[in-house]
């Protein structure tokens, strides 16, 4: 399956294809000599104002082609690498596809490969905190942010993720004594 394919297949997952991006996708395999009876089919359906009137057409395309579509999960995680490789060759704003990401790691329900996203969505350094949409004189500077996703774009792709644990806090020093002790026995001990 090629790149112009995963996207497609993502975008369907992500219930955002219209009629039009089935029978683009269709010419561009005809452009490029990729052929069978439904991608013609399905590039002449370029006025069709349905989705469900070519999505059928689509996937007989992709057996005609011998492409098994992968499981959804797998293809948006493709996708996300896909996207992380555009950023890294700058085809693509690094927020703008750290944007697509997030949305895709809220689509597969948080998975943990890309978490981090989620930290680099809210503008915050994914291990550090650190918010990186503001510099230290509080004036808005994106250069930290872009950075950083740059960073976790070339994790993503080489498979060197680091997943940061949602929620994780650093405990200070009085609640470390809590821990210590135990929360629930303080608390106890208090009451009474």
């Amino acid at each position: 399956m090629n790149d112009e394919t995963l996207k497609l297949f993502a975008k369907y997952c992500l219930h955002r294809t219209s009629a039009k991006d089935f029978s683009d996708w269709a010419i561009n395999c005809l452009e490029n000599g990729i052929d069978s009876k439904n991608i013609r089919i399905l590039a002449s359906m370029f006025t069709a104002q349905y989705e469900n009137e070519v999505s059928k057409y689509f996937f007989k395309s992709l057996a005609d082609l011998n492409w098994n579509p992968p499981s959804a999960e797998k293809c948006l995680l493709d996708y996300a690498k896909l996207i992380a490789q555009q950023i890294l060759d700058n085809e693509i704003d690094a927020i703008e596809g750290s944007n697509e990401i997030y949305m895709i790691y809220l689509h597969l329900d948080y998975v943990p490969e890309l978490t981090n996203w989620d930290y680099l969505h809210g503008g915050m350094h994914p291990e550090t905190y650190e918010d990186l949409v503001f510099n230290k004189n509080g004036i808005e500077d994106k250069h930290l942010l872009e950075e950083a996703i740059r960073e976790e774009a070339a994790k993503l792709i080489f498979g060197k993720i680091t997943t940061v644990h949602q929620y994780k806090v650093k405990p200070d020093f009085e609640f470390a004594e809590e821990q210590e002790e135990g929360l629930f026995s303080k608390l106890w001990k208090r009451i009474f």
